[in-house]
């Protein structure tokens, strides 16, 4: 009987724990949710003559942007580093976000971390 009533007690804690564990998951899952959502609204409505730009003269007197200043910086950046890689980019973060609500274990996350890198090429 002591080792029912120890085991039960020991299942409780493990419950807790995995609870604790998906929410920070959860939460994580959301933060990235926001960021995909973030860099997509600046993608979407990038405007090369915003002001962080040089490309275009004269620049826009106010930013175009959605996400404001802040997503014409972004945007600008990404487009000049991964082109219309930053597209694939935000593409991937979503599909990674959408496994992390899902609650979907991610198997190897290395061998999948490189896999996407190399994809990029």
């Amino acid at each position: 009987m002591v080792l029912l009533a120890e085991s039960g007690c020991s299942g409780r804690m493990g419950n807790k724990q995995r609870d604790e564990r998906s929410l920070k998951r959860d939460l994580a899952a959301l933060a990235l949710l926001a960021l995909v959502v973030f860099l997509g609204a600046s993608l979407w409505s990038h405007d090369p003559a915003d002001p962080p730009s040089r490309l275009v003269w004269p620049e826009n007197e106010s930013v175009v942007n959605v996400c404001g200043r802040s997503g014409a910086w972004v945007s600008r950046r990404l487009s000049d580093l991964l082109g219309v890689g930053a597209w694939y980019m935000v593409l991937s973060l979503a599909v990674l976000d959408a496994t992390l609500l899902a609650r979907r274990p991610v198997s190897q996350p290395l061998l999948r971390l490189a896999g996407w890198l190399l994809s990029l090429l």
